[in-house]
């Protein structure tokens, strides 16, 4: 009938009959009566003190009764629970302590019964307590902790250097396989068959030498694997173990049938550009220091002689020199260890429009062109010998944006001459811009040492120079350059050098 018509005080229903075919199920396993209502006999809420009233021991008993009858369903639900706990249980790997990898129903029962005065009972084993002197942590410490019986020492003893009888009795607490292609070997864990068959965990012999045979290693670099270091002979099938391991590539390197390779304990960065190494500075003080970054602002008529001062390489060469106003022969030079995010090379042309009467279009009469060029970079410091010497950097290019006054009092500006690797060379030009900025990610150096000392600087570890404008006046005649000369006008810098007509 529809259920608009359904008269009912939903209390005579009845369960049953509730699978395909009509079967019963037999639950719910656990059934309360909807008690009366009225006005003056309003059902009570169970939550008191506790969620559910878990202080009543009635919820305890209805729990127990629930899970007893679900774990002993005759429809075989609880068995079917059973044993497919236990196929789990089994699929864990091997190891020492309790508990045992066995599921009874009991354990289950055991934690319900106990669960509203905070009692905790392990899911696996056969029973439900198990003493602190069974539990892994305990094992491990006391029964599994020396040379003997430690699981990671006994693969090393078997497996590398054969230093123990294969018939060990430690080896099959842990599973440990006495084959030599195998590292694991017992019944059930993860990859076992319904947890029936057994676990393998192959070895990896790909690196191991094997003297009658070529290894991959030797089809790639010409060399055994025997011949990468001392060895030790294993006993068995031309397996080898390595001990003192020197570094493989000045093998090769002595191999003439391999391509060499460079000695990077000498061509590194730290070696060719005297960056140093800020994780070592505290092993030895002056590892830690970027040479270049340290290299004070000095005065000099020629341009940079890289080969007599090595301080002074970079892996992009960059360096800002302003001129001496007094003696335009000398200039003062500025070194960074600069990180370059961004260069601009603008070139806008000036052309003026003219109308002429009766014609709609604009004509054009050229007068002349520009050309601005704006970067921006950032200077890391990693050692306090560097931030004095980046800091009075930085103050003085800042100055070289204020006159500079002749002996008789007249303000003159400054000329300033850039490089950036290739592209710029020693260009004269005007600073008409600058911009320092301190980023948010920046930390700053407290000033203090280890041993409470306050004299250093309380400034950022990291800037950035966020507007260089720089406005440039070339030392040649800026025009465009024609068919068979193609490189008279280098407006970038290493276009007009010979080197760069022969490649």
């Amino acid at each position: 009938m529809p259920l608009i018509d359904l008269v009912t005080d939903l209390r005579s229903l009845r369960y049953g009959r509730d699978r395909f075919g009509g079967g019963n199920s037999g639950q719910p396993y656990v059934t309360t009566p909807i008690p009366e209502y009225s006005a003056s006999n309003f059902p009570s809420s169970p939550d008191f003190l506790l969620r559910n009233g878990y202080l009543n021991l009635q919820s305890t008993e209805q729990d127990l009764t629930r899970i007893s009858k679900f774990l002993t369903d005759p429809n075989g639900q609880g068995l079917f629970f059973i044993t497919k706990q236990n196929l789990l249980a089994r699929q864990n790997p091997k190891g020492v302590g309790g508990p045992d990898n066995i599921y009874l129903p009991t354990n289950t029962l055991a934690q319900i019964a106990g669960v509203s005065i905070g009692l905790h009972t392990p899911q696996l084993g056969i029973t439900p307590f198990i003493g602190n002197n069974r539990k892994y942590e305990f094992q491990q410490q006391t029964n599994h902790n020396s040379a003997d019986t430690n699981r990671l020492v006994l693969l090393k003893d078997l497996k590398l250097e054969r230093s123990i009888d294969s018939s060990n009795n430690e080896l099959r607490t842990f599973g440990i396989s006495q084959d030599s292609e195998q590292v694991l070997n017992y019944i059930g864990g993860a990859n076992s068959f319904l947890s029936l068959t057994r676990t393998i965990l192959p070895r990896d012999t790909s690196r191991r030498g094997d003297t009658s045979d070529k290894t991959p290693v030797q089809y790639a670099i010409g060399l055994s694997y025997k011949e990468l270091g001392e060895e030790v002979a294993l006993g068995e099938n031309g397996e080898t173990s390595l001990i003192n391991i020197t570094d493989y590539r000045k093998r090769i390197n002595r191999n003439n049938n391999a391509m060499p390779f460079s000695n990077y304990e000498v061509f590194n960065r730290e070696e060719t550009y005297n960056t140093g190494n800020p994780g070592a500075r505290y092993k030895e003080f002056t590892s830690g220091i970027d040479e270049l970054n340290a290299v004070p602002i000095f005065s000099s008529s020629a341009a940079p002689d890289f080969a007599a001062r090595p301080e002074l390489n970079d892996i992009i060469k960059f360096y800002i020199s302003v001129v001496n106003n007094d003696n335009p022969t000398e200039s003062d030079f500025i070194f960074f260890r600069a990180f370059i995010d961004n260069l601009n090379d603008n070139f806008t042309a000036d052309w003026t429009s003219y109308k002429f009467v009766g014609r709609g279009e604009d004509f054009y009469t050229y007068g002349g062109f520009n050309r601005s060029i704006s970067l921006s970079f950032k200077i890391a410091c990693q050692s306090q010998k560097e931030k004095k010497s980046i800091y009075q950097k930085l103050n003085y290019l800042q100055s070289a944006m204020a006159p500079d006054y002749s002996s008789a009092g007249i303000a003159r500006g400054n000329i300033i001459k850039l490089t950036v690797g290739d592209y710029i060379t020693d260009m004269y030009g005007v600073l008409d811009s600058l911009t320092f900025e301190i980023p948010v990610d920046s930390n700053w150096d407290i000033g203090r040492d280890e041993k409470g000392d306050r004299n250093g600087l309380q400034l950022p570890n990291y800037i950035t120079v966020g507007t260089f404008s720089f406005k440039p006046i070339h030392n040649f005649l800026p025009r465009r350059s024609r068919e068979g000369n193609f490189t008279a006008t280098p407006f970038i810098s290493a276009v007009g050098t010979k080197a760069f007509e022969t490649l």
